[in-house]
This record gives C-alpha cells, sequence and structure tokens, in this order.
C-alpha cells in the first residue's frame, strides 16, 4: 500500500536521549531525596548524546532497535537507524495536523522514512535496544525477507540468514498499456465480452481488445509508478519491449 501523510511527533534519538537523562537522574538521587523539589539541573543534550554513544560502545551487540505494539506485533531496525543524531526516525503522535487516528497508531506509532511500511509500527507500547532482530511473522517470515534474484524456490535457501526488508529498493508498477498501432472498441454486450475475452494478449490493454500475433511490432503508450526508500528520487524509467534489448 501507498500513501502520503504529514506525520508530527518527536525524534526518537530525542526520546532516548530524554529517558537516559531521567535514569541518570534517578541513579543519583535517594529516595528521600525525591520527595524533595528537584534541584539538579538537566544534563545538556550533548552530554546525554555522549551518555548513548558510550552505551552503544560498550555493548556493541545491541545492533537491534525493537518495537512492540498493543496488539502483539514485533517488528525492529537497525539500531544506527534509530540512533543517528541527524536520523529522521520519530515516534509520532500527530498526523495531518490532527491526533493521531485510532486506525493509524494512536496514541503513538514510529515512523521510518525510507523503510518499509511494515517497520512503522503502530499503537507503540514498548521499544529496546537488543542483539537480535525482532521475533516473529512480521520481522522474520517469508513475505518479509529480501531474496537474491538467483532464489527461484524460497524452500532452497535458510530463511535465517536472509536479510529482513528495511531499507526500500526500487519499487515499480505499469498500471496502464494503450496499443496505439490499432484498436477495437471494447465490447458493450455480454455476447462481446464472452468473444472478445476469450482472446489470449500478453497485456491488458486499455481501450482495445485486439488479438496479437507472436513476433507482432505494435506502437504502445504506458504509464504506472516508480518510488524509491532511503529518500533517493527516480531520475529515470526504462521501458522496454523486447526483454531490454532497446
Amino acid at each position: 500500500a501507498i500513501s502520503t501523510a504529514k506525520w508530527g511527533g518527536a525524534r526518537l534519538i530525542d526520546v532516548l536521549m530524554l529517558a537516559m537523562e531521567q535514569v541518570s537522574k534517578d541513579d543519583q538521587t535517594s529516595p528521600d531525596e525525591e520527595k524533595k523539589e528537584k534541584k539538579m539541573k538537566s544534563s545538556s543534550l550533548i552530554e546525554t548524546l555522549h551518555s548513548l554513544q558510550a552505551l552503544i560502545d560498550n555493548h556493541p551487540e545491541l545492533q537491534h532497535l525493537r518495537f512492540e505494539s498493543l496488539d502483539g506485533m514485533l517488528a525492529s531496525i537497525d539500531a544506527n537507524k534509530g540512533l543517528n543524531p541527524f536520523g529522521d526516525v520519530i515516534v509520532a503522535y500527530e498526523m495531518n495536523g490532527e491526533d493521531l487516528p485510532r486506525d493509524h497508531g494512536y496514541p503513538l506509532r514510529v515512523i521510518v522514512p525510507g523503510y518499509a511500511a511494515v517497520r512503522n509500527v503502530k499503537w507503540l507500547k514498548k521499544l529496546e535496544l537488543a542483539e537480535e532482530e525482532a521475533e516473529g511473522t512480521w520481522q522474520r517470515g517469508l513475505n518479509y525477507k529480501i531474496l537474491p534474484p538467483t532464489v527461484l524456490d524460497a524452500k532452497e535457501v535458510d530463511l535465517n540468514r536472509m536479510p529482513g526488508l528495511s531499507e526500500e529498493c526500487v519499487f515499480s508498477g505499469i498500471t496502464k498499456v494503450e496499443n496505439l498501432s490499432h484498436t477495437v472498441p471494447l465490447p458493450t454486450t455480454a455476447f462481446e465480452e464472452e468473444i472478445f475475452g476469450s482472446m489470449s494478449m500478453p497485456l491488458p490493454f486499455a481501450g482495445s481488445r485486439t488479438p496479437l500475433t507472436p513476433g507482432e511490432t505494435v506502437l504502445v503508450k504506458t504509464s504506472g509508478w516508480a518510488y524509491a526508500g532511503g529518500g533517493r528520487n527516480i531520475v529515470r524509467v526504462d521501458v522496454t519491449g523486447n526483454n531490454g534489448k532497446s
């Protein structure tokens, strides 16, 4: 599914830094002092960022940032994506200038720009640093794995060794193909539909039901869509009718 929205929220890195700052305060405050007015000044963002970086340096095995939703969904992203101080991952609580709708993840959801939609976990309940990626179908199932183009049968590979779907590559699709060489009006009756519908054609030509002969050269007009993940733009689209020869 493809859609667009304007998201509002807090950067994930800022949320994590504030959490670390709070942990630092709690570690330095006794139960009696908690009852008193807080006098300790907040750590600067730079100091907190250094503490977060020190945590990663001291625990290099923590390579994954795992998310859990209120409905039990589990997913994860590469820790570098979420912990980048210049990153764009956010914990969203607004959508199109309004409170996040329930169907879109209220009260909180993760937005990971450039990644597959399945990593944008709704109804966020918990997040954690971990040594391994999240368990479950949404992270480790076949539908969310990246298989080499040489793999013809998924049963022949060990899915546990295949990377999970994260940053998207180029996706594209042809949604309309119009035969400009010669067209025949689309059938308007059930009888015409039965006759023309039985004709074999390699593509769903719009505006035509002309049967094609193998090897025949035709002029067509195509339209569709293409997009890429990771903040990359589509700079060119090539369409071929002869398996890439031209």
